[in-house]
């Protein structure tokens, strides 16, 4: 790990305490919403330590009367009984939960970036534009949303004991720190079952900076370090199937050659949200296709073609020279995280999603930070020019997240904000409707469900709904 200066590290942690307060504080006043309302409102697990045995041996939302859920999340489910202790049914300290457990991430982030780059502003400066980047909204602003942070938290946590590890020439110190890796990646499985691909980054970055100048061969003994991660994930996954099944999470699953062909899409505006963070919703929809040739999939095409190319640039550059390897980890760190999300292997509830990035983005952010900093910023007076940027960037995310964090108030607003982007969600249709019904304006409502079934006609919940309206409003 870089060595830092104990004034230093206290400034910093202070710094991204400080702003991460800052732009996440008019959350605070925001209601349960969405999931809230199946994870916390009616989750009666978290109303008693008592029930942590329990959570173990249940799905996510068994505790709320909803069976047949596909999430097991005991830890995520442990942390609400810990807000719960503390603030019983008031959002405000489940936001403030969230926002500092965003702002741990960070602090992590920031040693673990000097560690790398041996630079302190670089990598505040990254620390900084990943705290404030408008797309965590959806997993910080989200109260549901904190198994992102939570699992992102002990991931990199397991990698500065493991840089810890490699530097350490004590047995027992070693003992202690390879012990405690494999207990947080445990603890990480039962956050969010996302962590499997943890072992993988893990050894990507032993692979490009175990060694200073190149990089490490892992067809060796180190291959030893790994292999306990791959069993303890056989018994997770046996022993969370005996609890909940591992199925696809859609009832029609879309065919293997149309989700190679939605891949460079996906790509494509995953990257084009990390650099642009705009028009940013809930409910995002691809139209499917078979051929890259259709309009709207050749050009994403052409672009992951390019984008895997600079990837390979990189990592051949990268045997002689670090500030190329910095590079390649960044983007490879990128794709490796975002490969649970692909559904290449396994169909997931949505194609796309933007907490998804919550990973991901460490490694773009290092990516493009670095390659402008150091490479373009090599002249000493172009270099103000970039801390200028760096700045207004800052800045800039910061007032996009604060205008963010507002369409998260209530469901009302919530809803009505996502409509405008997702005029085909069922789920966004019916979800309004019943907002409208608690105002008592039951014709809006009955409207609003009438164009859920005509955009899902087997959207079931939708159905159900429009029909006890109408019996409602015959009654009347």
């Amino acid at each position: 790990m870089g060595k830092l200066n104990p004034k230093i590290s206290i400034t910093i942690i202070l710094i991204l305490l400080v702003i991460g307060v800052a732009i996440y504080a008019n959350s605070f006043k925001n209601e349960f919403l969405f999931d809230d309302l199946t994870h916390v409102v009616r989750n009666a697990a978290i109303r008693s330590f008592g029930n942590i045995p329990s959570v173990f041996q249940h799905e996510l939302t068994y505790f709320s009367g909803e069976e047949g859920g596909k999430f097991y999340r005991p830890f995520e489910s442990i942390t609400f009984m810990v807000d719960y202790f503390l603030w019983g049914l008031e959002p405000v300290g489940y936001h403030i939960t969230n926002t500092l457990l965003h702002v741990a991430v960070c602090i992590l982030l920031f040693f673990l970036m000097n560690s790398i780059l041996k630079d302190a502003v670089l990598s505040s400066f990254i620390s900084i534009l990943y705290l404030v980047h408008p797309v965590h909204t959806e997993a910080v602003t989200y109260i549901s949303g904190r198994a992102d942070s939570i699992s992102t938290f002990l991931l990199l946590l397991m990698i500065i004991l493991q840089c810890k590890y490699w530097i350490s020439d004590k047995r027992q110190e070693k003992i202690l720190y390879y012990s405690s890796i494999i207990i947080l990646f445990i603890a990480a499985l039962f956050t969010k079952e996302s962590a499997l691909i943890f072992p993988v980054l893990l050894m990507f970055f032993e692979y490009c900076f175990r060694k200073e100048n190149s990089y490490t061969s892992l067809f060796n003994k180190r291959t030893y370090f790994y292999i306990p991660f791959f069993i303890v994930m056989g018994a997770w996954f046996l022993f969370k199937n005996s609890i909940v099944s591992t199925e696809a999470m859609v009832e029609d699953v879309l065919p293997f050659n149309m989700r190679l062909v939605l891949l460079p899409k996906q790509i494509f505006n995953y990257v084009r949200l990390s650099l642009f963070p705009t028009d940013l919703h809930m409910e995002y929809r691809f139209p499917f296709t078979d051929t890259i040739f259709k309009s709207g999939y050749f050009e994403p095409f052409i672009f992951t073609a390019i984008f895997l190319v600079i990837i390979f640039y990189l990592w051949k550059k990268g045997e002689n020279d670090k500030n190329f390897r910095i590079m390649f980890f960044g983007l490879g760190w990128f794709l490796i995280a975002l490969f649970p999300y692909l559904s290449i292997v396994f169909p997931l509830n949505a194609v796309f999603s933007e907490h998804w990035l919550y990973i991901p983005l460490i490694g773009f952010l290092l990516s493009v930070a670095y390659f402008i900093y150091n490479q373009l910023g090599k002249n000493k007076l172009v270099r103000r020019y970039i801390v200028f940027l760096f700045v207004a960037v800052i800045g800039l995310y910061s007032y996009l997240t604060i205008k963010q964090n507002m369409v998260w108030k209530d469901a009302f607003t919530f809803y009505s904000y996502t409509l405008n982007y997702a005029p085909y969600s069922g789920k966004v249709y019916n979800g309004l409707a019943l907002e409208y019904i608690e105002r008592g304006d039951l014709a809006k409502a009955e409207e609003l469900l009438e164009k859920a079934v005509k955009v899902e006609p087997r959207y079931k919940t939708a159905i159900d709904n429009l029909k006890t309206l109408r019996k409602q409003m015959g009654e009347k």
